[in-house]
């Protein structure tokens, strides 16, 4: 996760491993532009990863916003290393999907 592997799958740029049916099944949609298919496709939901323990939720939400940047950042270092030809947004995602994901700009 925090030096992830990609795959370069016909025009997009996914997390491996790729998962061909749920990529067909975004496409099929109809819904969603290759951006948001991107972004489906290579989010890392980080909500599950956290201990259950109580504390203290405005230091526990700042403590998991300064991760996910962080996280954000070394994503986009990655594919920038991996595909210098290329331009990504990697960025921190919030709400009920907590955590970091990437498209193709």
């Amino acid at each position: 996760m925090l030096w992830p592997q990609f795959v370069e799958f016909e025009h997009y740029v996914l997390r491996a491993p790729l998962d061909v049916e749920r990529l067909r099944g975004w496409e099929t949609s109809g819904e969603l532009s290759r951006q948001q298919i991107e972004t489906a496709m290579n989010a890392y939901l980080l909500d599950g990863m956290f201990p259950r323990y109580e504390a203290d939720p405005t230091l526990k939400n700042a403590q998991c916003v300064r991760l996910a940047s962080v996280m954000a950042d070394m994503l986009g270092a990655k594919l920038a290393r991996d595909f210098p030809e290329r331009r990504f947004s990697a960025f921190a995602m919030d709400g009920d999907d907590f955590g970091v994901s990437f498209h193709q700009l």
